[in-house]
């Protein structure tokens, strides 16, 4: 696949990296009521909090039809390290996809449906290529979502008090 002149531009001003975007394009957004995530596993807070760009969307959907078991329309858990090596250039290694599964609470899922394999994608992304500051400005407004995220989840400890989350839920939270 060629780059365009603004990726090989943008790979010159970040020292020859290509930043990867989903840092500025996935969202972990909490509801207003904090006490809904007491009933909530991290499966049900991914598919319903996790708000992901319509570019990045479409990188996912390529890969989830490319390795979805037509028979189930889901993604097989032992395929997720061939997926996220055509999401993430490299790919990751067994141990943080495990890492990733016991994060999110997927490690016994067996199959994942689109909404949950997308989720489980921006989570991967996040917690591989790390939280940036866009140096576009184009990218100014997803970095303004960036702000709005952090302002969610600054201060979880106190905004939990009172709250009984599982171990499960309260892990992923602390991570993302």
């Amino acid at each position: 696949m060629s780059m365009t002149e603004a990726e090989i531009e943008r790979r010159v001003k970040n020292g020859g990296k290509l930043r990867n975007s989903a840092s500025q394009t996935t969202r972990f957004e909490l509801p207003f009521d904090l006490k809904d995530l007491e009933e909530m596993d991290p499966k049900d807070y991914l598919r319903q909090y996790t708000v992901v760009s319509s570019r990045r969307l479409y990188l996912y959907q390529k890969v989830f039809q490319k390795y979805r078991n037509p028979s189930l329309n889901a993604v097989e858990v032992k395929d997720l390290s061939k997926c996220i090596s055509d999401i993430i250039v490299g790919g990751i290694s067994e141990e943080k996809l495990e890492e990733m599964l016991h994060l999110t609470s997927m490690l016994d899922a067996g199959q994942l449906d689109s909404k949950l394999f997308y989720a489980f994608c921006a989570v991967v992304e996040r917690q591989t290529t790390g939280k940036k500051m866009p140096d576009d400005p184009s990218e100014l407004m997803e970095c303004h979502k960036q702000r709005l995220e952090s302002a969610d989840f600054i201060g979880l400890s106190y905004k939990f008090k009172g709250i009984s989350l599982s171990e499960e839920m309260a892990r992923l939270l602390k991570a993302l």
